[in-house]
């Protein structure tokens, strides 16, 4: 590469670049304590059920904790459908997604969605 007329070739003109943009993408203050402890959690969206309000807790609570522990969709379903085995008990069968269909015959169901995901958890038979 040759220099331009101020001695700089282009690539050190582009990593000069991409240090001040990395610099500008830094955070300016620190979040403190009282910050972290007012994070919300995402809103739920209730879109149908047919659950006691008892059994909706325990499925929203269900829910978040495999949201926390668990990192793709399958597990989510799988953590959610063997809890509500063991809990409530069997037969439980969990859809969980960002975009599906879904006709399933039910005794008992509860459709919602948390965090941009939808999850519908139905007991059959």
């Amino acid at each position: 590469m040759s220099p331009n007329k101020h001695g700089e070739t282009m690539f050190n003109r582009i990593r000069h670049f991409s240090q001040r943009r990395r610099a500008s993408k830094q955070w300016h203050a620190a979040c403190t304590k009282n910050d972290v402890t007012q994070i919300k959690k995402p809103p739920l969206i209730l879109k149908g059920t047919n659950f006691s309000e008892d059994l909706q807790n325990t499925a929203i609570e269900v829910t978040n904790q495999a949201l926390e522990k668990c990192g793709i969709e399958n597990e989510i379903a799988s953590f959610i459908k063997l809890r509500f085995d063991n809990e409530v008990g069997p037969t439980w069968h969990c859809i969980v997604g960002r975009n599906f269909g879904s006709h399933v015959a039910y005794e008992s169901f509860i459709h919602f969605t948390v965090a941009k995901v939808t999850i519908l958890l139905f007991k059959c038979g």
